[in-house]
């Protein structure tokens, strides 16, 4: 397990099956923390690693951790899967429309499945 701990954003990773899991806690905002967040997951896909992104933790998340996030799915939406189990934030996305183009997941089994390419055998589940 390798944590990342910035000013309000805090990540821990983990490998499991051949995907590495990112827990994203706290504020995920200008500056540092949404930088340090697309530099992990550059670094990630660049070392040959199919993500996941659990967002469900993030207490509060600005206009520039929503690019962010949208900035996530455009590297590679192949290899990078988001989970949003939060009704606080899946309200926001909605709001927002990102729910519209990107799709989040309920759990992060469910997006570590489809990343690693045994997703037809899960039926989709709504995030949140």
């Amino acid at each position: 397990m390798n944590r990342v701990k910035n000013m309000t954003l805090d990540m821990v990773s983990d490998i499991s099956d051949n995907v590495t899991v990112l827990r994203c806690s706290g504020h995920l905002v200008l500056g540092e923390d949404d930088d340090a967040l697309r530099e992990k997951v550059k670094k990630l896909l660049l070392e040959g690693h199919r993500i996941v992104v659990n967002l469900t933790e993030l207490k509060h998340i600005d206009s520039m951790g929503l690019a962010t996030i949208a900035g996530l799915h455009r590297l590679d939406n192949s290899r990078i899967k988001l989970v949003c189990a939060s009704v606080h934030l899946a309200g926001l996305l909605r709001r927002t429309r990102l729910d519209t183009v990107i799709r989040f997941y309920g759990t992060e089994d469910e997006a570590a499945a489809v990343v690693s390419g045994h997703g037809g055998l899960l039926s989709p589940s709504p995030a949140a």
